[in-house]
């Protein structure tokens, strides 16, 4: 199936346009990144061959080839273009418009950075509020979750594996070399739809024990010192 790249970025480009309109009538989104992100050409859409294991990326920052000079673009999949209805390209778009918007919000100030320094929460409350403000975005973001099929060159020696998922998405998952490994060496994967450890046969699929926090009574003991011929008291709070 060949497709016209080029009038798949005009439908992209659109897309960000009515989503972009929604936010900023939802309040989500200023003027500010209204216009840092969509006027003078600042916001770039291409497609990548390249792109098989990921559907869709997203860039908002400096990047380390010329750290002086601010660029935003969004990267999708040709493989996953291919085998997208059109309400899947809608959401994917969307939900990488999602991300710049956030991280543009961020930067303004308007928004608070979710996570640490280290470790950054990218689909966190600020990113699930403007994926509802844009409408339409998907808050799926693993490739399985599309039901894509394997590529016939990069995944050639990944295996189906199967879970508890419903049976018209199975198998859900195709696992590369590496996890069949760990699988057949007793470790343990999960699908987190679910919460089934995934099998490569439906044998092998069982539900994830439920873990539960034991409740723990904490006593809060107080001292007061004695009167003559007076026992030691302690007051115990639960």
């Amino acid at each position: 199936m060949t497709l016209n790249w080029e009038e798949e970025k005009a439908k992209a480009i659109a897309w960000i346009i009515e989503g972009s309109k929604k936010a900023f009538a939802a309040k989500a989104i200023d003027e500010r990144a209204i216009r840092n992100v969509l006027h003078n050409n600042n916001l770039t859409v291409k497609f990548s061959g390249r792109m098989v294991d990921t559907v869709g990326l997203a860039f908002n920052g400096y990047p380390k080839k010329s750290p002086r000079k601010l660029a935003r673009w969004i990267k999708l999949s040709k493989f996953a273009w291919e085998h997208f209805s059109e309400k899947d390209k809608k959401e994917t778009v969307l939900h990488e418009l999602a991300h710049i918007f956030v991280s543009e919000m961020v930067r303004a100030g308007k928004l608070k950075e979710e996570g640490t320094r280290r470790r950054r929460v990218v689909h966190g409350k600020n990113f699930k509020n403007m994926c509802a403000a844009l409408g339409d975005a998907s808050f799926s973001f693993a490739r399985h979750d599309f039901g894509l099929p394997p590529h016939p060159t990069r995944h050639k020696n990944h295996k189906p594996s199967f879970c508890g998922c419903p049976e018209r998405m199975q198998p859900r998952f195709h696992l590369s070399p590496n996890q069949q490994k760990k699988l057949k060496s007793g470790n343990k994967l999960y699908c987190r739809s679910c919460k089934h450890y995934i099998g490569l046969t439906k044998e092998d699929v069982a539900p994830m024990p439920v873990r539960r926090r034991k409740r723990t009574v904490t006593a809060h003991t107080s001292t007061r010192f004695p009167r003559d011929g007076e026992p030691l008291i302690t007051f115990i709070d639960v």
